[in-house]
């Protein structure tokens, strides 16, 4: 699964369109079509936005190893 793909299963699973999804990010939706369709890279800003935005762990996004959520810290679980 590349990159692309992995922004782009964020995105539906967070029953998003790629317009809404940009907004929460600070990004434009054409530049969302354009990282999930992998025709442009994603700058380490946008990458750790979206793990900070939709709790992703971040090797999962940029290599697809470990788990796709990031573990609940100490805070979250109480």
């Amino acid at each position: 699964m590349t990159l692309g793909e992995r922004i782009k299963m964020i995105r539906m699973e967070s029953g998003q369109t790629a317009r809404q999804f940009a907004q929460r990010l600070g990004i434009t939706a054409a530049s969302v079509s354009l990282f999930e369709n992998d025709k442009n890279g994603v700058s380490n800003q946008t990458l750790r936005a979206i793990c900070a935005e939709y709790g992703v762990n971040e090797e999962w996004l940029r290599f697809g190893t470990g788990d796709m959520y990031a573990a609940a810290s100490r805070e979250e679980e109480r």
